[in-house]
């Protein structure tokens, strides 16, 4: 399971009885904001993680929906990889987490400088530039040979390998390897 919060990164939890109980939630390396993130098994095991993906900086300045992003995890959620952009503002794929610690928008929205800092409260949402991005309510649909990712008014149709950068799914990787090795 997939936890949002407001430190900066994605929690994860599991379960090992079908739900019933879970284990205590533990940081991911997925830089993010508190916006909703969505986590589904691919076909052949691997997970895939889809949510939006930002810097401490990035949040300070406004930017908490900029990036929608996506990353596969080989090995059950332990090691995320190959970092990819669904939609962005910005051109950096992988963003590395800062520390975990309370992380919110300073005195005002990006791009908008008559605007308070975002407080979850309607008085004080505004409208954004165009430009923004705000790729949010996204939703990602498994496929047996591809993943449809829905969000704002676009659905993308993405092969496997595009999830992993064309690259072997089933490739060995070192650090897999030595992880796997030291468990």
């Amino acid at each position: 399971m997939f936890l949002r919060s407001r430190l900066g990164r994605v929690f994860q939890s599991w379960s090992h009885d079908d739900g019933d109980t879970w284990s205590r939630p533990q940081p991911t390396q997925l830089a993010a904001s508190s916006s909703p993130n969505i986590i589904k098994r691919l076909p052949h095991g691997h997970l895939l993680a889809v949510w939006n993906q930002v810097s401490e900086q990035e949040i300070r300045q406004g930017y908490i929906r900029t990036r929608l992003s996506a990353a596969v995890s080989r090995n059950g959620g332990g090691i995320w990889e190959f970092f990819q952009n669904v939609e962005s503002i910005h051109e950096q794929r992988h963003v590395e987490p800062g520390p975990i610690r309370l992380t919110r928008p300073d005195t005002k929205f990006a791009g908008h400088s008559s605007l308070p800092a975002y407080e979850n409260e309607a008085q004080w949402a505004g409208p954004l530039d165009e430009r923004y991005g705000r790729w949010t309510n996204h939703r990602v649909c498994v496929l047996e040979d591809r993943v449809l990712i829905l969000y704002s008014s676009t659905c993308k149709v993405l092969p496997f390998n595009w999830f992993y950068r064309g690259r072997d799914p089933h490739a060995e990787t070192p650090l897999l390897d030595k992880i796997a090795a030291f468990r």
